[in-house]
Protein backbone atom coordinates (compact mmCIF):
# COMPACT_ATOMS: atom_id res chain seq x y z
CA UNK A 1 0.00 0.00 0.00
CA UNK A 2 0.97 3.62 -1.04
CA UNK A 3 0.44 6.19 0.89
CA UNK A 4 -0.12 9.50 -1.14
CA UNK A 5 2.25 12.42 -0.45
CA UNK A 6 0.94 15.16 1.11
CA UNK A 7 1.22 19.04 -1.01
CA UNK A 8 2.25 21.33 0.82
CA UNK A 9 0.13 24.37 1.14
CA UNK A 10 1.03 25.87 4.62
CA UNK A 11 3.81 28.36 3.92
CA UNK A 12 5.61 30.87 6.07
CA UNK A 13 4.61 34.22 4.19
CA UNK A 14 2.25 34.40 1.82
CA UNK A 15 2.13 37.57 -0.28
CA UNK A 16 -1.65 38.53 -1.75
CA UNK A 17 -2.27 41.01 -4.29
CA UNK A 18 1.07 42.27 -6.25
CA UNK A 19 1.16 43.49 -9.24
CA UNK A 20 3.85 42.45 -12.31
CA UNK A 21 4.64 43.49 -15.26
CA UNK A 22 5.02 39.96 -16.95
CA UNK A 23 5.99 41.15 -20.67
CA UNK A 24 4.33 44.35 -20.87
CA UNK A 25 0.98 43.04 -20.05
CA UNK A 26 0.34 44.12 -15.87
CA UNK A 27 -0.75 41.05 -13.73
CA UNK A 28 -2.23 40.57 -10.25
CA UNK A 29 -0.56 37.50 -8.83
CA UNK A 30 0.33 35.78 -5.34
CA UNK A 31 3.17 34.04 -4.34
CA UNK A 32 4.62 32.12 -1.19
CA UNK A 33 7.52 32.40 0.48
CA UNK A 34 9.32 29.73 2.86
CA UNK A 35 12.61 30.07 5.11
CA UNK A 36 15.47 27.66 4.31
CA UNK A 37 18.16 26.39 7.26
CA UNK A 38 21.59 28.01 6.04
CA UNK A 39 25.02 27.33 7.32
CA UNK A 40 26.47 30.76 7.26
CA UNK A 41 29.52 31.75 9.48
CA UNK A 42 29.32 28.39 11.15
CA UNK A 43 25.70 29.79 12.45
CA UNK A 44 22.08 28.61 10.90
CA UNK A 45 20.38 31.20 9.29
CA UNK A 46 16.76 31.62 7.99
CA UNK A 47 16.71 32.49 4.66
CA UNK A 48 13.29 33.29 2.95
CA UNK A 49 12.88 31.54 -0.68
CA UNK A 50 10.17 31.95 -3.49
CA UNK A 51 8.06 29.01 -3.31
CA UNK A 52 5.31 29.39 -5.22
CA UNK A 53 3.84 32.02 -7.63
CA UNK A 54 0.65 32.63 -9.18
CA UNK A 55 -3.22 31.65 -8.18
CA UNK A 56 -2.28 30.27 -4.82
CA UNK A 57 -6.08 30.15 -3.56
CA UNK A 58 -5.83 27.02 -1.23
CA UNK A 59 -2.33 28.33 0.53
CA UNK A 60 -2.24 29.40 3.12
CA UNK A 61 0.75 31.25 5.38
CA UNK A 62 1.75 31.54 9.01
CA UNK A 63 1.60 35.63 8.05
CA UNK A 64 -0.32 36.59 5.13
CA UNK A 65 0.21 39.83 3.33
CA UNK A 66 -2.31 42.27 1.22
CA UNK A 67 0.04 44.05 -0.53
CA UNK A 68 -3.02 45.50 -2.17
CA UNK A 69 -2.23 45.54 -5.48
CA UNK A 70 1.37 47.19 -4.82
CA UNK A 71 4.04 46.82 -7.79
CA UNK A 72 6.68 44.54 -7.41
CA UNK A 73 10.02 45.39 -8.20
CA UNK A 74 13.88 43.45 -7.14
CA UNK A 75 17.29 44.43 -8.18
CA UNK A 76 16.97 41.98 -11.50
CA UNK A 77 14.33 42.41 -13.88
CA UNK A 78 11.28 42.69 -11.39
CA UNK A 79 9.80 39.69 -11.76
CA UNK A 80 9.78 37.15 -8.66
CA UNK A 81 11.19 33.57 -9.62
CA UNK A 82 10.95 30.47 -7.86
CA UNK A 83 14.50 29.31 -5.36
CA UNK A 84 15.18 33.21 -5.19
CA UNK A 85 16.01 34.56 -2.38
CA UNK A 86 13.03 37.02 -1.30
CA UNK A 87 14.37 40.34 -1.33
CA UNK A 88 12.33 43.23 -3.33
CA UNK A 89 9.83 46.23 -3.08
CA UNK A 90 6.68 46.68 -3.16
CA UNK A 91 5.74 50.17 -5.00
CA UNK A 92 9.49 50.86 -5.12
CA UNK A 93 8.79 52.54 -0.87
CA UNK A 94 8.55 49.49 0.62
CA UNK A 95 11.86 47.52 0.72
CA UNK A 96 11.06 43.56 1.94
CA UNK A 97 14.43 42.19 2.76
CA UNK A 98 14.45 38.38 3.55
CA UNK A 99 10.67 38.26 2.89
CA UNK A 100 9.69 40.84 5.52
CA UNK A 101 9.20 44.38 5.12
CA UNK A 102 11.33 46.66 6.63
CA UNK A 103 10.08 49.30 9.29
Amino acid sequence: MRIPQNKVVFYDIVYKNVKINYDGIIKSTNFAIQFKEELIDNQVSFIAYFSEIGILEAYFGHFEYDAKDAYYSDEEDDIPKLNEKADFYLDKNIKIVNGLPLD
